[in-house]
């Protein structure tokens, strides 16, 4: 990673930043709300590129902050030809890409300004994008994207059942790679994922990782706080509820916690997505077997919600199955004080550090049993918890915003000359 801070910091710059949606839907854009106000209190000028207008998104999702002073683009709603333009027309020291964006229009930008990705998945390096096999067990996937997965997609149910599905994404993705070797500079927030990308061929001198900011809530307590002995903890898993983030593995741990401790047990559900309903109804009739186990699903919840729930929890599971390119929400409880418990899979293995700020489980293949045994690591002893508890506000430090806008202020100093 470039230096050059200090000139980062007194040079302005034109900087054009483009994403798929301008409000608040997943990691990336979590990331732009922070970075953005703070490029323009550094004084840079600022273009802001969307596809998804404020009529199209979800009107539970709060937009992108962003001063009057920058200027918007709908580009979903003036086509990309009058976008492209509205770019040109700014003249951009430097093009910074998020995100889902359309390989053809991604070439459109290149073609502009010096331009830098900001990798946020595995676009590139798989078909489905979720770097993991369903079948005959869940587990990531190692594979070099290339025709050899066509031969896999199917029967490892890599994604989808349909063939021309797959071709067609097995296309998408080969062009997006194509395109991705053009860039000035591929940002990626995990060492994991700058190897990955190394892996299938970008070149190393222009894979950067930078891993997320993170905002740091609370201080390491040199206290233990003592536990009742009818205290009920409480678990909280937080992010989208789909099949590989490990809702159902996470009931099916449940029992096995709650014997083990031989306490009541509360466990929260903030999120949601495609299979909440499943979950919902698997948590219900768990609730029915074993009484002193409650589950709440809460649904997504602002920041200050989410911060509450941070607060008031003991321990956040991260039951993820796929190899997360970061696993942010990890290190934003951690903020909180809040220590973990995970699968040790993709760039998970970055932030938790066992026996520090929670504990990990073999990831591959994920297992019941062994997240079972990682929570009761974290919630089993009350002064081994409080020390989790400080490791774990201890730990985000190195996640600092500053740190973290300085180094791509640099990184983007040095692509534009």
């Amino acid at each position: 990673m470039p230096g050059g801070e200090d000139v980062a910091r007194q040079r302005r710059m034109r900087i054009c930043v483009v994403n798929y949606s301008r409000r608040k839907i997943g990691g990336a854009e979590q990331n732009l709300d922070v970075v953005l106000p703070e490029f323009e209190r550094r004084g840079h000028h600022l273009q802001f590129v969307f596809f998804h207008d404020e009529h199209n998104e979800p009107q539970t999702r709060a937009p992108i902050r962003t001063s009057a002073l920058v200027e918007l683009v709908d580009a979903g709603q003036t086509g990309t030809a009058v976008a492209l333009a509205k770019i040109r027309a700014f003249q951009p020291d430097v093009i910074n890409v998020h995100g889902d964006i359309a390989p053809d229009f991604q070439e459109e930008l290149i073609g502009i300004a010096p331009s830098a990705y900001s990798v946020h998945n595995y676009y590139g390096t798989c078909i489905s994008g979720l770097k993991t096999n369903s079948f005959p067990i869940i587990q990531p996937c190692n594979r070099v994207f290339g025709l050899r997965c066509l031969v896999s997609y199917l029967p490892r149910r890599c994604g989808g059942l349909s063939p021309v599905t797959m071709f067609a994404l097995y296309r998408r993705e080969r062009d997006r790679l194509r395109v991705m070797a053009r860039y000035n500079a591929v940002i990626t927030h995990s060492a994991r994922m700058e190897l990955e990308y190394r892996k299938h061929g970008l070149n190393p001198s222009r894979v950067f990782g930078l891993p997320y900011e993170v905002l740091q809530r609370a201080e390491p307590s040199t206290t233990t706080p003592l536990w009742p002995v009818d205290l009920r903890p409480q678990l909280l898993f937080a992010g989208r509820m789909d099949k590989l983030k490990g809702g159902k593995i996470l009931l099916a741990a449940l029992p096995l916690v709650h014997q083990s401790l031989a306490r009541p047990l509360d466990v929260v559900f903030a999120g949601d997505g495609p299979r909440r309903t499943s979950w919902e109804r698997m948590a219900r009739a768990l609730e029915v077997r074993f009484p002193q186990i409650r589950c709440r699903f809460v649904g997504w919840l602002t920041a200050p919600g989410l911060t509450h729930l941070f607060e008031s929890s003991h321990v956040l599971v991260v039951p993820s199955q796929c190899p997360e390119t970061f696993g942010k929400v990890g290190p934003e409880a951690a903020g909180c004080g809040l220590p973990a418990a995970a699968f040790a899979v993709g760039g998970i293995e970055e932030w938790l550090i066992p026996g520090v700020n929670g504990a990990s489980a073999p990831g591959d293949p994920p297992t019941a049993d062994g997240l079972a045994s990682a929570i009761c690591q974290v919630i089993g002893d009350p002064e081994k918890h409080a020390e989790l508890c400080r490791g774990a506000a201890a730990s985000v430090g190195r996640f600092d915003l500053n740190t973290h806008v300085d180094r791509l202020l640099a990184l983007f100093e040095q692509i534009r000359t």
